[in-house]
């Protein structure tokens, strides 16, 4: 790994090299997958704090229904921040 690596997740997490190499592949597979420029996420928020499983989200933490799919309200409550700050670091107005 680079310079950048670290044991402890959360730490990893707020590293600017590690957001910047997640974006890098997401976009990678997303122009691969031949999406349109408006499908690919410009900004990424990374999760540092994980379960045993190494999962972010989880049905223990309310992120996942007990059949795994993901509780938008519940996100978006958590992550509310994180967005407003990608949104205001991209120089997008945030919605109220």
């Amino acid at each position: 790994m680079g310079g950048w690596y670290d044991e402890d997740n959360t730490v990893i997490a707020t590293k600017p090299e590690a957001k910047k190499r997640i974006l890098e592949e997401i976009v990678a597979e997303a122009k691969a997958g031949k999406l349109k420029t408006f499908e690919i996420p410009k900004a990424v928020h990374l999760e540092g704090k994980t379960n045993e499983l190494g999962q972010g989200f989880s049905v223990e933490n309310d992120m996942l229904t007990p059949t795994f799919k993901v509780k938008r309200p519940q996100l978006l409550k958590r992550y509310v921040l994180q967005i407003d700050q990608m949104y205001a670091q991209l120089g997008e107005t945030v919605n109220a």
